[in-house]
C-alpha cells in the first residue's frame, strides 16, 4: 500500500517484542522484501514513545466523547 500510494519502499520497521511481531511468518516476509526489522528492549515502552503517545492520545479522546455523550463513568 505504502509503494502503491507514495511510491516509497519502507526500509526499517521498528515494533516491540510482541509475539505478534516476531512471528518467523512476518521476519520471512520482511527479509524477502528487504526490509530491516528493529525490535525495543523487552519491558522498555518508553523505546515505543511515538506509539504511547498516540495511545494516549486516542483515550483521553474517547474519554472526552465518553464525558460529553453522558455516560456513567465506568465506561
Amino acid at each position: 500500500m505504502i509503494q502503491a500510494q507514495y511510491q516509497k519502499q519502507i526500509c526499517v520497521v521498528q515494533s516491540d517484542n510482541g509475539t505478534e511481531f516476531v512471528a518467523a511468518s512476518l521476519g520471512n516476509f520482511l527479509r524477502n522484501h528487504g526490509i530491516c526489522h528493529q525490535t525495543s528492549c523487552t519491558y522498555t515502552p518508553q523505546q515505543n514513545g511515538l506509539a504511547e503517545w498516540k495511545n494516549q492520545q486516542l483515550l483521553e479522546v474517547v474519554r472526552a466523547s465518553l464525558f460529553g455523550m453522558n455516560m456513567p463513568k465506568f465506561y
